[in-house]
């Protein structure tokens, strides 16, 4: 069996287990089941560990961290947002509850790299640098930690709502608290901002080193300054002017559809030299 065959193994059980997750934790949202959503932590490391072989096995095979072409880099995103929501768990048990979004979007992801030509190519040495992995890494954790951000931005509308509804219809147990919700959209939301930065700073030192220019107004470069301005932005009013709870919750979801956006949309729209986004 080849390692291309071994891989795709690898990433369908990862789905698999991933679904499952998906489908406890909707278990424990319609019939109120909250515990139910104890047991997806151990979900979560079971899927990972196939799903991290495959990661491996990728490497092993073509000589690079999985970033190039549609199928390692729906992999690699689907593998580091699974990687963040164990690192959150461990450091808050409380924080289980993205596992909401990060399991269906992780098993999405990998669903469609799976669709993705599954072939080596033979990439410019000038993607194989210390700054494109910081790069790279770093968009990551800004993407994760946007939809993160959004998730519990959405909660809290959702939480919100219910509570001004005169049907006297209880919150679900899993939902969290209203400052609960509103503290982790804007801790996220800093970290998103903060990783952005550190993206945008390490792709144009990386980009110097490549074509000899920090910066070039390529279309994924000026969107992903566009979502780094609307994270400023969010935080910026939340600071200075308050703009917390309902505002800060619509802002932290208009801007991860910004963030979606510049990464995802604009390669299908326009020419760009992040060829290796390409769908």
């Amino acid at each position: 069996m080849d390692a291309i065959k071994v891989q795709v193994i690898l990433f369908w059980a990862a789905v698999t287990v991933y679904v499952a997750a998906t489908c406890l934790n909707l278990i424990a949202i319609i019939f109120r089941k909250p515990n139910l959503t104890n047991f997806s932590p151990y979900l979560a490391v079971i899927g990972f560990l196939p799903h991290t072989a495959g990661i491996i096995l990728r490497w092993m095979q073509t000589g690079h961290f999985p970033y190039w072409g549609k199928y390692e880099v729906f992999n690699s995103y689907a593998w580091a947002f699974i990687l963040l929501y164990l690192v959150l768990f461990l450091i808050k048990r409380e924080l289980k509850v993205t596992g909401t979004v990060l399991f269906p979007v992780a098993f999405f992801m990998i669903g469609i790299a799976l669709t993705g030509s599954k072939e080596t190519t033979e990439i410019p040495s000038t993607f194989l640098t210390y700054w494109l992995g910081v790069h790279v890494a770093f968009a990551k954790l800004a993407y994760g930690s946007g939809l993160i951000s959004a998730f519990f931005g959405g909660l809290y509308l959702w939480r919100a709502g219910k509570s001004n509804t005169d049907s006297g219809e209880d919150v679900p147990g899993w939902v969290p608290s209203l400052d609960f919700c509103d503290f982790y959209t804007y801790r996220f939301a800093v970290f998103a901002f903060i990783c952005m930065s550190i993206m945008i700073g390490a792709g144009a030192v990386w980009a110097y080193k490549a074509w000899g220019r920090y910066w070039g107004w390529d279309p994924v470069e000026t969107w992903s300054l566009v979502s780094w301005f609307v994270y400023g932005t969010l935080l910026h009013l939340r600071v200075t002017m308050g703009w917390r709870g309902k505002r800060g919750a619509w802002l932290s979801i208009i801007a991860v559809f910004i963030v979606l956006f510049s990464y995802f949309g604009m390669p299908l729209i326009y020419d760009t030299v992040h060829e290796h986004l390409e769908l």
